[in-house]
């Protein structure tokens, strides 16, 4: 059974030569740039937390398409452990958990295709190989799901008709 617990598994799985994240071999051309993806994002993780990380090579543009939702899980573990993001932090482009949700800066983040891209990058780097975004799957959050209808923003209850959805903020 392929296993990642000792230094040298983590750092030969650094080594694929292929991107986790769209499946393409790496090449020398200058618009394919490599960049290392911590799998699951550093900032999920407390300092004392950090040791031994799988990192994966990827292209840079994969990486970087990634950023946002990035940014806005390591916020939320933030929070979870009473540290609020700085407000130099929240410029428009980013994701603010802190203060009075707006519907116009709310933004819902995918949380299950974050998770879902951190389960691709543990395959790649256990089996050595890619597994599509669309490959089947069903994942469940310990936390409600959101959904903008216009100007209000709703709590989507698990299993209940968009009717009976209960609403969060009026517009």
């Amino acid at each position: 059974m392929p296993q990642l617990i000792s230094q040298k598994e983590l750092r030969s799985a650094h080594s694929l030569n292929f991107c986790y994240l769209c499946g393409n071999r790496f090449s020398d051309g200058p618009n394919r740039a490599c960049d290392d993806d911590h799998v699951p994002p550093t900032a999920l993780f407390l300092k004392p937390d950090r040791d031994t990380p799988l990192i994966l090579k990827t292209h840079k543009d994969c990486n970087n398409s990634q950023n946002l939702t990035d940014e806005f899980m390591g916020q939320l573990v933030s929070l979870i452990h009473g540290k609020a993001p700085r407000p130099n932090m929240l410029s428009p482009k980013r994701i603010a958990l802190v203060g009075s949700l707006s519907p116009k800066l709310f933004v819902e983040p995918d949380v299950k295709s974050a998770i879902w891209r951190w389960i691709r990058g543990f395959h790649a780097a256990l089996y050595q190989e890619y597994l599509p975004n669309s490959t089947m799957r069903a994942i469940h959050t310990p936390m409600p799901s959101f959904q903008r209808h216009g100007s209000r923003i709703v709590l989507a209850d698990r299993g209940l008709s968009q009717n009976r959805s209960r609403s969060l903020l009026a517009g």
